[in-house]
């Protein structure tokens, strides 16, 4: 009988310190919860941000292409892509994680009959060993103007706003978009010069919230369009 008395003691004393283990862990959990928006109240949300700045860009094209000896190659191109090029336009390429630049050599001004595309060479300016090339030229230089990253956007009802940095704070600017950029874009409405977005942490915030910047995006000199038309359709 004693015995059984010890033991049940002892199951009584086990189950007390499992419960008081768990409360314990949950009052850490919840403290470590509480410590997180309590930074956020006191230093604001952590955000990335991006400058509108007035700057000179190049927006990118490509076409594919293949090699024809060492210091050549050979597209054929759609219509409307061959229209983007000139005789003695510069490209460039990159083969062999090395940037190889030339020159478009010839573009016929009749389809091939096989393929019905246009046949355009380029001349290089130094030897290519690789046998496949994604070919770049620059379709448009933009001068003093402003670009933006996509990301910026949020859409409500059907309109797109951005969170604007004013102070400490962020409040709802309204944009308009003019011309898209492959993940970039051109604002038509006026947004002044200096003009400070909220890039990441969009989903935490919203009008009125206090932020805190962790860091600031760049942006590109040269902007690539990666869907044009190539032989075997868009890519």
């Amino acid at each position: 009988m004693k015995r059984l008395i010890v033991y049940l003691v002892m199951f009584i004393l086990v189950i007390g310190v499992v419960q008081w283990k768990k409360g314990e862990v949950m009052k850490s959990r919840s403290a470590q919860k509480t410590t997180i928006y309590s930074l956020w109240n006191e230093n604001g949300i952590p955000v990335k941000v991006v400058e509108a700045k007035k700057k000179a860009f190049a927006y990118a094209s490509l076409f594919p292409a293949e090699k024809k000896s060492s210091l050549e190659s050979i597209s054929f191109l759609t219509d409307e892509l061959q229209k983007q090029l000139n005789v003695g336009q510069a490209v460039w390429t990159e083969c062999q994680g090395k940037v190889v630049r030339g020159k478009v050599k010839t573009i016929s001004p009749g389809r091939e009959f096989k393929s019905g595309l246009y046949p355009i060479s380029v001349a290089w300016n130094s030897n290519i060993s690789c046998e496949y090339l994604q070919v770049s030229f620059n379709k448009k230089i933009y001068n003093n103007t402003i670009v933006l990253p996509e990301d910026i956007l949020v859409l409500e009802n059907d309109q797109y706003f951005a969170f604007l940095l004013e102070g400490n704070k962020v409040v709802k600017h309204a944009i308009k978009v003019k011309k898209r950029l492959n993940r970039f874009f051109i604002p038509e409405n006026v947004i002044k010069e200096g003009s400070v977005f909220v890039l990441e942490g969009k989903n935490f915030l919203k009008e009125g919230s206090v932020v805190s910047v962790v860091a600031e995006h760049d942006l590109p000199v040269k902007i690539v369009n990666e869907k044009v038309k190539t032989t075997n359709g868009e890519t």
